[in-house]
């Protein structure tokens, strides 16, 4: 797929979608699977990619403002599957319990219901901040909200992880 001219680019050399798709699609994934599990994970992150790319804005955007717009888009849309949660779960437990869970997603399953328990927002802003690495403002740029906002899903996801795992 040739690299396409991005109008209103900053960058001198934008990557095609193609190019951006591969550099990125790693890293959202993970995010993905962070926020609602291995089973979902994929779909997600398909998901959310397939919306951007059809955007009418997606165009206009450097690949920074790309990279940002997609975390949104990842976290917008596991957003949108929670309301599938329990079935999610069931899935989850049904694969725990064969043990066919790859072993790169074995968690303790008090920490995994630990971390299910969060609301879907609190997952993302933990993942990108404990596993990206990502420091409060970068995280609220990355999803949009405020620093307060990530402050304070930060420590209520704190409160509800030591909560329920201290149980």
């Amino acid at each position: 797929m040739p690299a396409r001219s991005w109008v209103g680019s900053l960058s001198p050399v934008a990557l095609s979608d193609e190019d951006f798709y591969r550099k990125h699609a790693p890293g959202m994934r993970r995010m993905a699977v962070a926020l609602v599990g291995p089973s979902d994970g994929e779909d997600i992150m398909s998901t959310a990619f397939a919306k951007v790319l059809g955007s009418r804005t997606w165009p206009r955007l450097n690949d920074d403002e790309k990279a940002r717009y997609l975390c949104r888009s990842v976290a917008n849309e596991a957003k949108r599957w929670g309301a599938k949660r329990s079935r999610r779960q069931q899935r989850e437990a049904l694969l725990a319990a064969r043990r066919t869970v790859a072993p790169q997603y074995d968690v303790d399953d008090s920490v995994w219901n630990a971390i299910v328990s969060l609301s879907t927002r609190q997952r993302a802003v933990v993942y990108l901040t404990y596993y990206e690495d990502l420091n409060t403002s970068q995280v609220a740029q990355r999803l949009g909200i405020s620093v307060g906002s990530v402050f304070q899903h930060l420590s209520r996801a704190r409160r509800t992880l030591e909560k329920n795992l201290d149980d």
